[in-house]
């Protein structure tokens, strides 16, 4: 057997439901397996791209699906920000108007409204397993990071 526990420090979970497009009002729960396996790649991007970690994350992803064993979403709502967009090198906006100057700079920001989906959650830990996976000390060794 093989798996990772995650646990969600604050109690509660960030994640828009991806299923539903541009829409970021539900919370997606439980937590999709792809989210822990990009943030693996991340982390191994970030070591460098060594080859051992290459080579766990391949057998990971040949797996297939795990088994997940979480809480639930006590409750969930949607929160706005406005966030920057990418740069904008014009003193004015497509209707004219002058953006404001970030520190006296040439360089401005316009800001959008964006929706990010939170939840409470039941428990603040989620088990990911595979009951048949055995990995080799190597590879165990490597996704857990030593």
């Amino acid at each position: 057997m093989f798996g990772f526990t995650i646990r969600y420090l604050r109690g509660s979970v960030t994640a828009a439901d991806v299923s539903r497009g541009s829409e970021k009002d539900l919370v997606e729960w439980p937590p999709h397996p792809d989210r822990l396996f990009c943030a693996l790649v991340q982390a191994w991007a970030d070591a460098g791209c060594p080859a051992a970690g290459r080579t766990a994350l391949e057998w990971l992803e040949g797996l297939g699906p795990p088994l997940l064993r979480c809480g639930n979403v006590l409750s969930s709502h949607s929160v706005q920000h406005y966030v920057p967009v990418n740069d904008n090198w014009s003193l004015v906006n497509n209707k004219g108007k002058p953006f404001a100057l970030i520190q006296e700079s040439l360089l401005t920001r316009d800001r959008k409204p964006r929706r990010f989906a939170v939840g409470t959650l039941s428990e603040e830990v989620v088990h990911l397993w595979w009951p048949d996976a055995a990995p080799t000390p190597e590879l165990a060794s490597t996704l857990a990071g030593r």
